[in-house]
């Protein structure tokens, strides 16, 4: 027996929709917010990692060469949704067994099983 329209399955429907959008919504603004956090702190980690080389390393290195590395390090891919995972700098440092450097979850759904992520020579240089 199909639902007619303006029956309370169609209301249920458009809530169960309208609360997904939102919750959609707020996991975006989260991952936007990690993202800008994530690369201001990559742009000094980078500068530290190019100033602890020493003069000459230096000049043959700037912090650009140290970007791939450290997204290696510390960026994650969650195969369930496909979207990378941030680090999050709000987590605790003293859980056991984790590092605040490395991304934990992935913020949209909320999976723990994630990935390295693996950048290819074409993705490296776009």
């Amino acid at each position: 027996m199909g639902s007619r329209p303006g029956t309370l399955r169609d209301a249920r429907a458009l809530a169960d929709l309208e609360y997904g959008a939102s919750r959609d919504e707020e996991a975006r603004r989260r991952q936007e917010e990690l993202r800008a956090a994530y690369l201001d702190w990559r742009a000094e980690e980078a500068r530290r990692l190019a100033r602890a080389q020493g003069i000459t390393g230096r000049l043959r290195n700037g912090p650009e060469s140290f970007l791939d590395e450290i997204d290696g390090r510390a960026l994650r891919r969650c195969p369930r949704c496909d979207e990378i995972a941030y680090p999050d700098p709000e987590r605790p440092g003293y859980e056991r067994g984790s590092r605040r450097d490395v991304a934990d979850r992935c913020h949209f759904c909320d999976s723990r099983n994630l990935v390295e992520v693996i950048l290819s020579l074409t993705e490296r240089r776009a």
